[in-house]
């Protein structure tokens, strides 16, 4: 398994997401170095196998999101964070 970092995964996305799809690739997400995710492919029939695992990982995820908020240093909005960095 191979390990992907969040900004690799935002900037490479769609062709992570081909080989999830076409190579049945498996990529665990890595912030900061630190696991926090996994991407794999689905089973066969295209539907996740239990329902508390998703329910488990969408916690997990909300989790994640407000532990970054706490560490953020700014009081810039992520909307007027991403406006400064495509400028």
């Amino acid at each position: 398994m191979e390990d992907v970092g969040v900004r690799e995964l935002k900037a490479h996305a769609s062709s992570i997401i081909h080989d999830v799809w076409r190579r049945n690739k498996r990529f665990v997400v890595t912030y900061r170095g630190r696991p926090v995710g996994m991407i794999s492919p689905l089973p066969e029939g295209g539907k996740a196998t239990d329902e508390e695992d998703t329910d488990a990982g969408w916690e997990s995820l909300m989790s994640l999101m407000e532990d970054m908020a706490t560490h953020c240093r700014t009081k810039k909005s992520a909307a007027e964070i991403i406006s400064e960095i495509r400028r």
